[in-house]
């Protein structure tokens, strides 16, 4: 009984070797920002001024500097919804379009890696944003971003409450294609 314990115990071991060896055998080219043909899908977790939410996105190079792109956030935190005459779900949404300006490059960062910043403007507040991406393989990768709306843009005041003067945190996962 002992023998066949060992057996599996040095198989294991000789699997998880193996793995190992042959997953650093093979160079994965995997950049966090690809310059003018990167194009991302994101989705994740984000907190407007301590109201929980989702958000969704899309993100196109320009060069090895610049991308554009467009999110939504949606507030499904429970509190803001409580009374018939709180929130709609208008007013739990907003969608904003961006510039980015990518660090990568200038700052030599490992292609695998990248920090961001730039400006926003939604349908409820003008912003300047800031993050980090990490990709672990060619398709999926992980990014966190903080946000500060300084004030509000297209939406009347008491529509816009929910989002201008308020800081925003984001994280979730991202695929390239």
């Amino acid at each position: 009984m002992k023998q066949h314990f060992l057996f599996k115990h040095y198989a294991t071991r000789l699997l998880l070797v193996s793995f190992f060896a042959l997953s650093a055998a093979v160079q994965v080219h995997a950049q966090a920002f690809d310059g003018d043909s990167d194009r991302k899908f994101f989705l994740g977790y984000t907190n407007v001024g301590g109201k929980n939410g989702v958000e969704l996105g899309y993100e196109n190079g320009i060069n090895d500097y610049l991308s554009y792109g467009a999110k939504y956030a949606l507030i499904v935190d429970k509190s803001v919804d409580s009374n018939d005459d709180g929130p709609t779900f208008y007013d739990n949404s907003d969608l904003g379009f961006y510039l980015n300006f990518h660090l990568m490059e200038p700052l030599k960062l490992p292609d695998n890696f990248d920090i961001y910043m730039g400006p926003v403007i939604s349908l409820k507040t003008m912003s300047f944003q800031t993050g980090a991406r990490y990709n672990f393989g060619e398709l999926f990768g992980v990014y966190a971003s903080a946000q500060y709306n300084f004030f509000p843009t297209l939406a009347r005041s008491e529509i816009s409450g929910l989002y201008p003067y308020k800081f925003v945190f984001s994280a979730g996962i991202t695929l390239s294609f």
